[in-house]
């Protein structure tokens, strides 16, 4: 079949004409006019210069030619996106388009039309001018309607008209002067795509390159520390703290903010979860919700007031929020408090917050640890205003107001908690002559005869009901006795109930009553002897007390429990460098420094930078 259609048009060559295929990249981005509008041309292509030197001038970066084409539709443009129309709108030639307020436009009869932020006006004739501009209207020519349209789209896509051509170019520009940065950076630490990756998305939240020596000094300072993208630019983005407050900052060099509520941030926190792919956010939609809410009610106030929307986040939490906002609230920018010099202030316009009972238990959580009751009390009455089926919140209140001395409204919120779940049965406090339970337990006689305590020194005891703690043969220590059918039923109810033991210890290792919190972590771990956090603490009280041999053995079963313990590696590192073992910490500190990258944990990293500091100015 072949060498017939070979023969064919061998016979006929004369009758076919062959062309050549051609093929012509996308531009990235295109502006097509109606062939009516070729008069315009000359204005257009001096604007897209000054647009292009005006990105040049302000992001860091020269951006492609832009091409113009003429198409077939009159009196309309289109700007293309790599082929793909994204934004369209008509013009009429020869004449002017105005807007402003509308008792003033409606004194001009006109064709009615938009600008190019989507404004309604009308199209006039040139002759009303004058008149026009007495009114207080704007007034634009065709050709400034489709410049400022470019413009608009321009400076929003910023990002994607960088390639590698254009880093090309900036690297080369700055090897004249800086060439051992350059050739020390890339393609040794960096390769080109890799930077290109770290620029789009520094430019993707309007950074501009213009500190390109700044940025790639930066690279080189963390790249032997971590290659993850997301934490290298957190680190530009907090030496370039100044540079990027420049353009948010007023004559007054303060910045006004919407301060992103601690709570909020706590539970925002725990949705960001770290996977092979990259990290996700799993929030609850309810709290996506509301917290989408509150951002939008905090941008509108903004807006009325013609400020622009800015929030302020924890450095643990910026970039997150940057993307949990950017597709729905792309207006808004979020700073962390680490990329605010010291010389700006910040005036806050509002909170970003969300209603929400776990919420207010974690802050509650903060401080109780920080033994600031009055505060967690308040914490956690508003966690059960919110949720009065919160066992957890009203378990919490019988703990602050226990240290508070308030047994009577402990003992209140203790048995509500039981009512609501009963995991928190278990565990007790018995003082001055009587049992708190006595209410629960109304069978019990006076069981204990001690001296009243100061209710700063009460422990928590697991105790048993009256009759059984006399045939009780079992204690770990004096008015501490062990029940083990009470003990088999709460693990089925509660497998983990050591933990509480456990955050004793911590309340105990706080206050540097150091015996108490050994008492504590020992208990943990007599009823979970692979109970990792317990070990850890035990390590912890024995590096403060200088028993050497002890921290050691406790920190090591911690990390044979749990490998990737970073606080862990952290104190063995401690350990380390205070017995002068410089060769271990330093890979107890390389290795907690991994860890904490990997859990985006920035105070641990802070923390390990200073000790890896201090370990080399001792060598």
């Amino acid at each position: 079949m072949k060498k017939k259609l070979d023969k064919y048009i061998k016979s006929n060559k004369n009758n076919f004409e062959f062309k050549e295929v051609i093929f012509e990249p996308l531009s990235l981005l295109t502006l097509e006019i109606g062939e009516n509008l070729s008069k315009l041309l000359p204005q257009i292509y001096e604007g897209l210069y000054y647009i292009r030197q005006e990105i040049a001038d302000k992001l860091g970066f020269i951006p492609p030619f832009i091409p113009v084409n003429l198409y077939s539709c009159h009196g309309e443009y289109q700007i293309k996106l790599e082929d793909l129309v994204i934004a369209i709108n008509n013009i009429i030639p020869d004449m002017l388009f105005i807007n402003g307020p509308e008792n003033s436009l409606i004194s001009f009869k006109g064709k009615p039309g938009t600008d190019h932020m989507g404004n309604k006006g009308i199209w006039i004739k040139p002759s009303y001018k004058d008149r026009v501009i007495q009114e207080g209207c704007k007034v634009y020519t065709p050709g400034d309607i489709i410049i400022e349209h470019m413009k608009l789209i321009t400076f929003k896509n910023a990002h994607r008209l960088l390639g590698m051509e254009e880093i090309r170019i900036l690297l080369d520009t700055l090897r004249n002067t800086h060439s051992i940065l350059i050739d020390e950076l890339i393609p040794k630490v960096f390769s080109l795509l890799e930077l290109k990756i770290i620029l789009k998305r520094l430019l993707q939240e309007k950074v501009s390159l213009r500190p390109l020596i700044n940025i790639l000094e930066t690279l080189g300072e963390y790249s032997h520390i971590t290659k993850d993208t997301d934490l290298l630019i957190e680190y530009i983005r907090c030496s370039l703290g100044s540079y990027i407050c420049k353009d948010y900052k007023d004559e007054y060099n303060t910045i006004t903010v919407i301060t992103a509520d601690a709570r909020m941030e706590r539970i925002f926190l725990k949705g960001v979860v770290k996977t092979e792919e990259g990290t996700i956010l799993e929030l609850d939609p309810e709290i996506r919700r509301m917290l989408k809410e509150s951002l939008e009610e905090n941008i509108k106030k903004f807006k009325e007031l013609n400020l622009k929307p800015i929030l302020l986040t924890s450095p643990e939490t910026r970039l997150y929020l940057k993307r949990f906002s950017e597709h729905t609230l792309p207006d808004l920018v979020v700073l962390s408090m680490d990329e605010i010099p010291p010389d700006i202030k910040t005036i806050s316009y509002g909170i970003v917050s969300v209603e929400d009972p776990e919420a207010y238990i974690e802050s509650g959580d903060q401080y109780y640890r920080e033994n600031k009751l009055d505060l967690a009390e308040a914490e956690y009455r508003r966690a059960v205003e919110l949720d009065p089926s919160n066992a957890r919140a009203h378990y919490a209140l019988r703990l602050t107001y226990r240290k508070m001395g308030k047994l009577d409204m402990a003992l209140k919120e203790y048995s509500k908690a039981i009512e609501l779940d009963p995991k928190y049965e278990f565990i007790d406090l018995t003082i001055d002559g009587k049992d708190d339970l006595e209410e629960i337990y109304p069978d019990k006689s006076s069981p204990v005869t001690n001296e009243l305590k100061d209710p700063k020194e009460i422990e928590l005891e697991l105790v048993l009901p009256y009759e059984k703690r006399k045939n009780s043969n079992i204690k770990l220590e004096e008015n501490v006795y062990i029940d083990h059918e009470r003990i088999e039923r709460m693990k089925f109810l509660n497998p983990s109930f050591a933990t509480i033991f456990n955050k004793m210890g911590e309340d105990y290792l706080r206050v540097g009553n150091y015996d108490s919190a050994k008492k504590e972590f020992h208990k943990a771990i007599e009823l979970d002897i692979d109970y990792a956090e317990a070990h850890k603490n035990l390590g912890i009280v024995y590096l403060y007390e200088k028993d050497w041999y002890m921290c050691r053995k406790e920190l090591e079963k911690a990390l044979e429990l749990n490998p990737e313990y970073l606080e862990a590696y952290i104190y063995l590192g401690k350990l380390f460098k205070m017995r002068n073992m410089k060769d271990k910490a330093e890979h107890a500190f390389y290795r907690a420094w991994e860890l904490a990258n990997k859990e985006v944990d920035i105070k641990s990293r802070e923390e390990i930078k200073k000790e890896l500091q201090e370990l080399k100015n001792s060598i």
